[in-house]
């Protein structure tokens, strides 16, 4: 006796499909990468077999499946930008490390500089106390 898919089956399975078909792969690299054969992930994309939560797993960790997206068909916030836009600020952010680096070096050098004064202000006006000059 054969069992229909369930409605959330046959929508996990419609996203799959769509997720490799984005990512650019075949069914049989999809496969490779699972580590399943090629008659799987064809299951899987009909909604024969039920996905297992390790190879969404496997897809969230290695691929950057939204799991949201995956069960709901919501597209969460931080997958929402468009991959320019994540580009744009990865380089912004690297950017402001930078600066931000440039700026920590300066703020050690002029500490040093400002701790060596003081240093020798101070051993300066121990000297002179010890000296009798004062």
């Amino acid at each position: 006796m054969t069992v229909a898919p369930s409605e959330l089956t046959l929508q996990t399975a419609g996203r799959f499909k769509v997720f490799r078909k984005e990512k650019k792969l075949t069914q049989q690299q999809l496969a490779d990468l699972i580590k399943k054969d090629k008659s799987t992930v064809i299951r899987y994309e009909t909604g024969a077999y039920a996905i297992p939560i390790d190879i969404i797993s496997t897809l969230q960790n290695r691929l950057g499946l939204d799991v949201n997206w995956f069960f709901t068909g919501s597209i969460s916030e931080v997958n929402s930008k468009a991959p320019g836009s994540l580009l744009k600020d990865i380089s912004q952010l690297n950017e402001n490390n930078k600066l931000l680096s440039l700026k920590i070096n300066m703020l050690e050098k002029e500490f040093k500089k400002l701790h060596n004064e003081l240093y020798e202000l101070k051993h300066g006006v121990q000297k002179r106390d010890t000296s009798g000059t004062n």
